[in-house]
Formats: C-alpha cells, structure tokens, sequence
C-alpha cells in the first residue's frame, strides 16, 4: 500500500531514515523532531508518501513543491530523502513510491521534478533513470553550510 505519510508516522520514518547511514553529528531533541514533522505533515506543499508492506514502512520519498511565476505559472518539486529499507530492496518499493510521487506532482500541476544524487552512487543514477530523470538535462550546484 502507498499513502501519505502522517503524523503517526515518524517514528518508522526516522527508523527508515537509519538506512542512510549519514554522520549528522550529535542526535536532534525529540521534541524539535516532532515539531518539524508536524510542520512537515501540516504543509500543503510537502508530498511525503511511504509504501507499506505487512503495515511496516518499507521506503519513502519526499517532495516540496514550491510555486512558481513562470513556466506558465506551475509549480516545480524537488525530491529528497528517498529510501527502502536495506532489507527490502530489489522488491520494487522504491520504484511504487517514486512513481507514485511523480503521478502526484503531476495532478498537482508541476512542469518538472527536480533530485539531487551523490555522486558516488551510480545504482541510484541508474535507478533514477529508468522512472525517466535525465541526468544531462541540467547541471546541479550544490552549496552546503
């Protein structure tokens, strides 16, 4: 099953979120996790949705879509943390909910997709390519604080 993720959800969210395996340093409060989460779920321009499998979070995807004054006044999104748990790769859950989360940004009037890939991940980049991104339409900056 795909839906939107929902407050409910953080929890197994922040455990999929594991999977990355990132250095962010000293953990965040708890509470300052629950707080962003309910700005995440309170957003109408934040496209969070998970696939499920047996009622556990398998992978998830995120979207901000963020309007725009041209291209004919239509939005673009720009996705982030996508991931499936390591268990359950190779099953198809990262392609349902990137495609699922396409599908949305095109019911929402998005003229494109945006995503940033490291670019140490090649399985990704191939990944990404088969649900149609094109690497060589744009050149992606990346300024990090």
């Amino acid at each position: 099953m795909i839906r939107e993720l929902a407050r409910d959800d953080l929890d197994p969210l922040l455990e999929l979120y594991q999977q990355f395996g990132h250095d962010d340093g000293p953990p965040v409060e708890r509470a300052v996790l629950e707080a962003t989460w309910r700005e995440i779920c309170d957003s109408p321009g934040v496209l969070h949705l998970g696939v499920f499998e047996g009622g556990a979070l398998r992978a998830a995807a995120h979207a901000s879509i963020t309007p725009n004054l041209t291209r004919r006044a239509h939005p673009y999104a720009v996705v982030e943390n996508v991931v499936t748990h390591e268990a359950h790769r190779r099953k198809g859950h990262g392609r349902r909910v990137m495609e699922a989360l396409i599908d949305a940004c095109r019911e929402r009037g998005c003229y494109k997709i945006m995503l940033l890939s490291g670019t140490t991940r090649p399985e990704a980049h191939r990944f990404y390519e088969k649900l149609g991104f094109d690497r060589g339409a744009k050149q992606a900056f990346l300024y990090r604080f």
